[in-house]
C-alpha cells in the first residue's frame, strides 16, 4: 500500500497528460480523420485500464508474490545474506550482500561483459560515448530518411474513376 501511494500522484498524472494530449485528435478531419478516430477512444482507455491494473492487479500480485517473505519479518531475520530455494532470488536483505550477489544467474552473465568496459573511468566514458553515438545515429536514420517512415498512404494518385450505370432506369421508353 505504501508503494502504491507512493506513485499514485505521478501515475495520475501521466496519465491525465496522455489522454489530455489525445483529444484533439478527436477534431481531425478529411483523410486523416478516419485513421485517427480509433485512436482517439484506444489510447486513453488502455492509459485508464494500465492505472487501473497497477493501482489494483499488480499490488494484489506483489502481495501473493511476497507474501512468503513478510510473514517471517524482513527486519528480524537472522539468515540475512543467504540464498532463497530458488537459485536466481535474493531472501530478505540479501541483495545488499555483495557475496550473494555474486551467486546470482544475472550476476554471473552481466559481469564477464560489463567488467571490461567498465574497468577505468576513460573505458566507461568511451562506452557511455558509443552508446550515446549510436542511439543519435540509430534516430538520424529517420531523420535523413533512410528508412521509411510511412503511417498513411498517399492521397495523390494517378487515377481517373469512371462509373458508367448501364441500366435500364429510363422511364421515356415506357409504353
Amino acid at each position: 500500500m505504501e508503494a502504491v501511494a507512493e506513485i499514485r500522484p505521478p501515475l495520475i498524472s501521466a496519465t491525465l497528460a496522455v489522454i489530455v494530449s489525445f483529444l484533439p485528435m478527436f477534431f481531425i478531419t478529411g483523410m486523416m480523420g478516419p485513421y485517427m478516430s480509433p485512436m482517439v477512444l484506444n489510447v486513453p482507455v488502455a492509459m485508464l485500464m494500465s492505472m487501473l491494473v497497477a493501482f489494483t492487479i499488480t499490488p494484489w500480485l506483489s502481495y501473493h508474490v511476497l507474501k512468503h517473505g513478510y510473514e517471517h519479518g524482513y527486519e528480524h531475520r537472522e539468515d540475512v545474506g543467504e540464498e532463497s530455494s530458488d537459485p536466481g532470488v535474493l531472501s530478505n536483505h540479501a541483495a545488499y550482500d555483495p557475496v550473494a550477489v555474486s551467486k546470482t544467474l544475472l550476476y554471473r552473465i552481466f559481469r564477464p561483459v560489463m567488467a571490461p568496459l567498465l574497468k577505468t573511468r576513460f573505458r566507461a566514458i568511451v562506452f557511455l560515448l558509443l552508446i550515446g553515438g549510436l542511439t543519435f545515429a540509430a534516430m538520424g536514420l529517420g531523420a535523413l530518411r533512410m528508412v521509411p517512415l510511412k503511417m498513411l498512404p498517399f492521397d495523390n494518385k494517378n487515377e481517373f474513376l469512371v462509373l458508367l450505370d448501364m441500366g435500364s432506369r429510363r422511364s421515356d421508353h415506357l409504353p
